[in-house]
C-alpha cells in the first residue's frame, strides 16, 4: 500500500512542471491517428497539425508546412515565416504582428480577427482566404492590418470587409473583386494597386494615396473619402451612391456627393 501512494505522489509531481509549462512552445501534435510530433522549424511539415494557443515568438519558421493546421490564438509575433504554407488553415484570433510572411500563402485559410499589425506580406497571396468580422463587432476585433506591409501582395477576391489599414502598405497590390466594404482606412498607400471591381461601400478613408491605381468598375457607395490622392488612377464607370469626397486630388470627378456611375475611360 505504501509503495502504491509512494508512486501516485511521483506522478503527480512528475506532472506539476508540465502543467505550468502552459502551451508549448515547441512541437506541434499532428491531427493523425498516431499523434505524431511535428517539431517546428525551418521547412518543417506540419500539415494538419494542431497548434492551438502555440507560442512561436520570434521563431525561425522559414517555408514550414502548416496546410490546415489549427492554430487559433497562435501568437506568431516576430516570427519569420517567410515562404510559409497556411492553405486551410484556422488562423482564428492569430497574432501575426512584426512577423515576417514574404510570399507566404494563406489560400483558404479561416482568420477571423487575426493581427498583422507591423507584418511584412510582401507578395503574399490571400487567394479565397476568409477574413469576415462577427456581424456587429466593435472595431477593435476586426482583422487589423495597420503598418502592414503588402506591397504586391494576391488579395484577389478576398473578403477584407470591416477590416482596419492604418499606415499600411499596400502598393502594387492585386485587389481585383476585393471585398473592403466599411473598412477603415487612414494614411496608407494603394499606390498602383489593381483594384478592377473592388467594393468599398461604407468605407471611411483619410489621407490615402491611390495614385496610378486601377480602380475601374469598382463600388465606393456611401464611402466617406478625404485627403486622399487619386492623382492618374483609372476611375472609369467607379459606381457612387450617396459617397462623399472632400480635400481630395483629381477634384474632377470626384468632388462633393457623388451619385450614379463615373464615364468609361476616364483618368483623374
Amino acid at each position: 500500500m505504501v509503495r502504491i501512494v509512494r508512486i501516485v505522489v511521483a506522478l503527480v509531481i512528475a506532472a506539476v512542471p508540465a502543467a505550468l509549462a502552459g502551451p508549448a512552445s515547441a512541437g506541434l501534435t499532428a491531427a493523425m491517428p498516431t499523434s505524431k510530433a511535428c517539431d517546428p522549424g525551418p521547412g518543417a511539415r506540419c500539415a494538419k497539425a494542431i497548434a492551438t494557443h502555440g507560442q512561436f515568438r520570434g521563431a525561425d519558421l522559414r517555408r514550414i508546412d502548416l496546410r490546415g493546421a489549427r492554430a487559433r490564438h497562435a501568437d506568431f509575433r516576430g516570427a519569420d515565416l517567410r515562404g510559409a504554407r497556411f492553405h486551410g488553415a484556422d488562423l482564428r484570433h492569430a497574432d501575426f504582428r512584426g512577423a515576417r510572411l514574404h510570399g507566404a500563402i494563406f489560400h483558404g485559410a479561416k482568420a477571423h480577427h487575426a493581427d498583422f499589425r507591423g507584418a511584412s506580406l510582401k507578395r503574399a497571396r490571400f487567394g479565397r482566404m476568409v477574413i469576415p468580422p462577427r456581424p456587429g463587432a466593435a472595431r477593435a476585433n476586426h482583422p487589423t492590418y495597420s503598418g502592414a506591409v503588402l506591397r504586391g501582395a494576391d488579395l484577389q477576391g478576398v473578403d477584407l470587409s470591416g477590416a482596419t489599414f492604418q499606415f499600411a502598405d499596400l502598393t502594387g497590390a492585386n485587389l481585383v473583386t476585393a471585398d473592403l466594404t466599411n473598412t477603415w482606412v487612414e494614411g496608407s498607400s494603394f499606390n498602383q494597386v489593381d483594384a478592377r471591381g473592388s467594393a468599398w461601400g461604407g468605407t471611411q478613408m483619410t489621407g490615402g494615396l491611390f495614385r496610378g491605381a486601377n480602380l475601374a468598375q469598382a463600388n465606393f457607395a456611401q464611402a466617406l473619402v478625404n485627403l486622399v490622392d487619386f492623382t492618374g488612377t483609372n476611375v472609369s464607370q467607379v459606381t457612387l451612391d450617396e459617397t462623399f469626397f472632400t480635400n481630395c486630388a483629381c477634384a474632377t470627378p470626384l468632388l462633393g456627393e457623388q451619385f450614379g456611375q463615373i464615364p468609361a475611360n476616364t483618368l483623374c
